[in-house]
């Protein structure tokens, strides 16, 4: 995808968030850094700032059988490019108890309309998922990662919400988790 395309349709989706979810109802967001051309997440994460939400952000430990949440106040300062040339947080930020965060926004390379997510293969949020049953699970995408159906294991945790740059779709995952702004969904 060109980056004016990546760029365009990324604020097509902080659209479409801000306008479903009501961020002041969360106290501690966990957001993906993006990574070549997942949705950019520069403006949710500058929202959330502004509407003084506690942002962590994840970084995979030494040993890569590990995902934790580390707490960032700037999105440019508090990060660094990781062992795996992706934005993580720096060494010395204050860790994040998983089980604090109420609302995760997650990548994916796949999602259906059941809130199935296909990531990159290492679980690192299928496991996040486990451990925090609690938070809402968004998941950010382009139009064309949305299909029918996703093959999944017995592993796999859903999402609750799905938000593009032309829908918002809410899955029958979790029921009862999405609290919207919007009536209709």
């Amino acid at each position: 995808m060109r980056r004016e395309d990546v760029i365009l349709k990324s604020y097509n989706i902080f659209e479409n968030f801000i306008a479903e979810v009501d961020i002041t109802a969360y106290k501690n967001a966990f957001v993906y850094i993006n990574f070549r051309n997942e949705v950019i997440t520069g403006a949710i994460l500058q929202h959330l700032f502004e509407n003084h939400v506690a942002v962590a952000a994840p970084r995979v430990e030494d040993d890569h059988n590990a995902m934790s949440a580390y707490y960032i106040t700037d999105a440019i300062d508090d990060l660094a490019i990781d062992a795996f040339g992706i934005r993580a947080p720096k060494r010395g930020l204050p860790l994040c108890r998983t089980e604090a965060i109420d609302i995760v926004i997650t990548p994916g390379v796949s999602f259906d309309g059941r809130g199935n997510r296909i990531g990159f293969g290492r679980g690192y949020y299928d496991t996040f998922f486990h451990i925090n049953r609690h938070a809402l699970r968004v998941g950010l995408a382009y139009d064309y990662q949305v299909q029918r159906e996703l093959i999944t294991t017995p592993r796999d945790e859903p999402v609750d919400m799905i938000v593009t740059e032309s829908q918002v779709i809410v899955t029958e995952s979790r029921p009862g988790m999405v609290k919207s702004r919007n009536p209709k969904l």
